[in-house]
């Protein structure tokens, strides 16, 4: 069943990628001459930001 706190979760997790991997990506053409060492780092970011929210999301109903 899909409910609302699947869908916040969802949106959640999918934001935080979208963000870090932009950003990331974004730092590394822009400030690094289009290094992707930048990008690497934010997958690691992104990935511990959703597992660090994953506690506290799972309490929503």
């Amino acid at each position: 069943m899909f409910t609302k706190a699947s869908l916040i979760r969802g949106w959640f997790a999918g934001a935080t990628v979208f963000t870090c991997f932009s950003l990331g990506s974004y730092v590394g053409e822009q400030d690094f001459h289009g290094s992707k060492i930048p990008w690497l780092i934010s997958v690691f970011i992104a990935f511990f930001i959703c597992w660090g929210a994953r506690s506290s999301l799972r309490h929503l109903r």
